[in-house]
Formats: structure tokens, C-alpha cells, sequence
């Protein structure tokens, strides 16, 4: 499931996804959107971005999650701060990476969830543990 208000990103995704045969249940256009389509279709996987319309994006995952607990929910965000990354997975989501992710950085990450249940894009490495 992808979850974004971007037409375009978010049929790239269900391209690349259908093309890799992932099973793919749909696209969310907003936070209220994403909240029910996932109480009703429980995916094994959301691919959300952080900053989903109607619903700030932690909100939601903390919704989410607080519902159906196994969904693991992919955070795709557009820029870097520290201090979102941390909010995100502290709410819940198994994992967070950047829009400009090559796709098969992302069908990587989707088998490394499936084995451990969270991922952080390598590049998060040094932000995360950068004293400055």
C-alpha cells in the first residue's frame, strides 16, 4: 500500500512494485484515506510519506499502529531532519528513506524488512550518529 498525495511518485510505486510482483492494494491520498484503507485491507507493508495531507504522517502511524501493530510502515521522505526521523520511528515505523532512492535501493530495503522488520536507508548511518 502507498500511501501520498503525489499522483506521479505514487504510480511510479505501483509500477515498480506490480512489476516486481508485489501484491499492491492501493494508494492513499491523505492521512484519513491511509488510516482506513489500512483498518481494512491490513498490508503487510505501507509506504508512506511523512507528510501525508489532512493528518500529519507521525499521527497517523501512531494510529496505525496502535491498531494493527504487525503493518510495517516505510516512512519516504523528501528531506533530512534528524529530528523527524526520530519522531517516526519512535511512533512506530519499521523503517524511513528518501524519495530519491533508486528503485531497487527500495525492492533491497522491502526484502530486509521482511527478514528483520525495520530498515533504515544506509545514508541515515552517518546522520544518525553525526555529533554536529
Amino acid at each position: 500500500m502507498v500511501a501520498d498525495n503525489s499522483p506521479l511518485f505514487a504510480e511510479g510505486l505501483k509500477n515498480l512494485l506490480t512489476a516486481e510482483k508485489f501484491e499492491f492494494i492501493g494508494v492513499a491520498k491523505d492521512g484519513q484515506e491511509t488510516f482506513q484503507m489500512a483498518l481494512k485491507e491490513h498490508p503487510e507493508v505501507i509506504l508512506m510519506d511523512i507528510n501525508i495531507l489532512n493528518i500529519e504522517g507521525v499521527s497517523i502511524i501512531k494510529e496505525i499502529k496502535n491498531n494493527l501493530d504487525n503493518i510495517n510502515i516505510i516512512v519516504i521522505a523528501n528531506f533530512d531532519k534528524k529530528d523527524n526521523l526520530f519522531k517516526v520511528i519512535k511512533a512506530g515505523a519499521s523503517g524511513y528513506m528518501f524519495k530519491y532512492l533508486l528503485g531497487e535501493e527500495l525492492l533491497d530495503s522491502l526484502s530486509e524488512i521482511k527478514k528483520k522488520q525495520s530498515f533504515i536507508f544506509p545514508q541515515f548511518e552517518e546522520f544518525i550518529f553525526d555529533n554536529k
